[in-house]
């Protein structure tokens, strides 16, 4: 093995040894940033924004420092290696620094033939060398007991106050989630997944728990994709529970409750669209023995008439996708009898509409609430009175011979006489009686 194989091993396995004692020592720069940031959070209660800045700058204070320390580690020269060679040698020759102090050139033969006996010899010495002596394992002791310095307050931390190391440890991993900060308040809103109607009201109640709030409980209001937090008193129900009323919502919010820097997750308010009939037609199929036919129409008025026994159909169509829902067919009763409504159910028929079918039997109210597919109703039910129209009886009028009639067994009589129906007559029958 030639000298300088042997210095290259050398200088690999300091390297290695000093590589590691920087890993070492970047994870203890690591936890005492770590350690800082967290008290920082706990103390402070970073928002997003702020957090994020105080994440990111300590990556680059890491980074920076982890570049440092492996740049000193591997900067390590052949001279330094034969310096630790004969260090762990432990001989007097010095047989590692002797053999590079060699000129490589030599004026006589003997001169070159002793070098190289002497560089032989020390190649020998340092290629027998293991590698568990040669690895600067003693550097990285102080590297070691400063990363466990450095542990031993985050693990007194953890064991002392789990749910704030567990909060701040998840807030600093994630500087952009919406985690609120560590308090020993705990927020109960109610209703637990807020919603509105648009131009509604919205009531909105915490309960507190973990501790009596000694300082006024604030109302907070975030608008999509701005920074600024609007906070508002509330209204104390009781020790610990805390209302507000947010009037007229007409745009997506979140919100949320707060005691100074303690404050509950941020809830998205969901804002529901009323559904509203835009356009409604009808369709009127008389029975068949009247000999018409179909007729469908607008609705343009707030009532529906057909013959009775008819088929009608009504298709609603809305300013928004469309659930189930029945109309609701309460029938004209006599003054004093109370009327019995009737559900008649819904189909939808596209997305957006739904068509009530049923067969005309009686005059009475329809009623129908629009409901869209998250279940918002309409804000107030579409009325349509109908006429249920019955099958007038055919009119029949004899105008000769009269009522009473005297007349011999030759005499001719005049029949005159006309039958009318409001549809149609199928047929006509004399009847005659004689006295």
């Amino acid at each position: 093995m030639s000298l300088a194989f042997a210095m290259s091993r050398v200088r690999l396995l300091q390297r290695t040894g000093r590589v590691f004692a920087a890993m070492l020592a970047a994870l203890s720069i690591a936890a005492l940033l770590s350690l800082s940031a967290g008290l920082l959070d706990a103390w402070l209660a970073f928002e997003s924004p702020a957090r994020g800045i105080v994440v990111t700058s300590a990556w680059v204070v890491l980074g920076f420092a982890a570049l440092v320390l492996l740049f000193l580690a591997m900067r390590f020269s052949e001279k330094q290696a034969a310096l630790a060679a004969d260090r762990i040698l432990a001989s007097p020759r010095s047989p590692a620094s002797a053999a590079l102090s060699l000129p490589s050139e030599n004026s006589t033969p003997l001169a070159e033939l002793l070098a190289s006996r002497a560089r032989e010899a020390a190649a020998s010495e340092i290629a027998a060398l293991p590698a568990s002596r040669v690895i600067p394992w003693r550097t990285a002791k102080p590297a070691a007991i400063a990363l466990v310095l450095a542990c031993l307050p985050i693990a007194i931390l953890a064991l002392a106050f789990p749910d704030a190391t567990s909060t701040i440890a998840r807030r600093l991993a994630s500087p952009s989630a919406d985690l609120p900060p560590w308090s020993k308040f705990r927020f109960a809103l109610d209703p637990a997944a807020p919603s509105a109607v648009y131009g509604g009201e919205l009531t909105l109640a915490v309960e507190i728990s973990g501790d009596k709030p000694t300082e006024a409980v604030e109302f907070l209001i975030r608008r999509p994709g701005k920074p600024e937090i609007q906070r508002l008193p509330t209204f104390r129900e009781s020790e610990t529970r805390f209302s507000r009323t947010l009037d007229s919502v007409t745009e997506p919010v979140s919100i949320a409750f707060a005691i100074g820097k303690a404050r509950s997750e941020w809830h998205a308010v969901e804002l529901l669209l009323q559904p509203k009939v835009l356009a409604g037609t009808t369709s009127v199929k008389p029975p068949a023995y009247t000999g018409r036919e179909a007729v469908s129409a607008t609705l343009d008025t707030n009532e529906i008439a057909a013959l009775e026994g008819s088929e009608v159909a009504l298709s609603l169509t809305s300013n928004r996708p469309l659930a189930p829902s029945a109309l609701i067919f309460t029938p004209a009763t006599a003054p004093g009898v109370e009327p019995v409504p009737e559900e008649i159910p819904g189909e939808i028929t596209a997305s957006d509409t739904i068509t009530f079918r049923w067969i005309a039997t009686r005059p009475g109210t329809l009623s129908a609430l629009l409901r869209d597919v998250r279940g918002t109703p309409a804000a107030a039910p579409l009325v349509l009175g109908f006429k249920a129209i019955p099958d007038q009886a055919p009119l029949v009028d004899l105008m000769s011979p009269p009522r009473f009639l005297l007349a011999t067994p030759s005499s001719v009589l005049k029949i005159d006489g006309r039958a009318e129906d409001d549809f149609a007559l199928s047929k006509v029958r004399l009847v005659r009686t004689l006295e």
